[in-house]
């Protein structure tokens, strides 16, 4: 496996990072318990951004994960196409990053984000009274802090593609990739 270090200002890379995330409607997402052992849940997503990459999800308030997101916001996650065949390239993201509960206007924003991406959501949505729209459910956001793109060329050879993102100043880590046509 080749790693290489990337740059977000790569129009390359940064459409092969928008592709999976539009191709993809599933994510599983990694928390660790009270005991620091791993969970794992699956969870349709949404995104918005990619310098200051945010993903959104749908999840019960009294879920495992969110239980232990209260207490630690640490939050490894994995997208990609369910339907590659494994004799075929595969392509998927590895994201890491501080996962929290949305709130306000960033909660609506949030809501009008995924119902976007899934108006079957927003049909169930309206369809339901006041009262019961958030009963026991939240949307949580994941900020990305790192971004791994993985590549597979043939059976046994991938490449894997690192950034690191700071939100706010939409500066990614400074590195360059020397051939971004060869990854994917």
């Amino acid at each position: 496996m080749k790693t290489v270090a990337g740059n977000l200002s790569d129009q390359l890379l940064r459409k092969s990072i928008t592709r999976i995330l539009r191709d993809s409607e599933l994510c599983s997402m990694g928390t660790l318990d009270p005991r620091n052992r791993p969970h794992i849940n699956t969870a349709y997503f949404c995104y918005r951004g990619l310098d200051d990459l945010e993903i959104f999800f749908l999840s019960d308030i009294k879920s495992s994960h969110c239980r232990n997101l209260s207490r630690n916001p640490s939050m490894a996650m994995t997208i990609f196409r369910t339907n590659q065949s494994w004799d075929a390239p595969g392509r998927g993201l590895q994201l890491f990053g501080t996962c929290s509960q949305t709130e306000g206007k960033l909660a609506r924003k949030a809501e009008r984000v995924y119902a976007k991406r899934f108006p079957s959501y927003a049909r169930w949505m309206s369809s339901r009274k006041k009262g019961e729209k958030k009963a026991g459910r939240t949307v949580e956001i994941l900020q990305v802090l790192q971004v791994s793109i993985t590549a597979t060329e043939s059976i046994g050879r991938s490449r894997v593609w690192r950034s690191s993102i700071r939100h706010g100043d939409h500066q990614a880590k400074k590195s360059c990739v020397k051939d971004p046509i060869s990854l994917f």
